[in-house]
């Protein structure tokens, strides 16, 4: 138990310095970027080709997998945004895709 303890200290300890080290890392390279930049060494455009084309502009607006999926037309949608006409008035637990997340289901 004394073991775990000391151990969980120095977990405590190691976790800070790690995010000071961090810190000083990331502040040393954001200043020699904004150096560089305003030397001209460096562009704006030279910054946003280091960016993959394909990241979204928002990492949380990534695409939804679909919950819910048409039988006879094979359409399906995520349970955001408006309504298909397929599945409006009707109960949503019939279209439930098996394996996929949902909010509640019938008791």
């Amino acid at each position: 138990m004394n073991q775990l303890k000391e151990m969980e200290a120095q977990l405590k300890e190691l976790q800070a310095r790690y995010n000071e080290e961090r810190t000083r890392v990331r502040t040393e390279t954001l200043d020699a970027l904004r150096d560089m930049l305003a030397s001209g060494t460096l562009t704006h455009d030279d910054l946003r080709a280091l960016i993959p084309r394909d990241a979204p502009a928002n990492p949380r607006s990534r695409k939804k997998p679909p919950k819910y999926r048409d039988p006879h037309s094979g359409d399906t949608w995520t349970g955001q945004g408006a309504e298909p006409n397929w599945i409006k008035g009707k109960d949503r637990f019939h279209f439930l895709i098996r394996g996929s997340t949902s909010g509640s289901q019938p008791t």
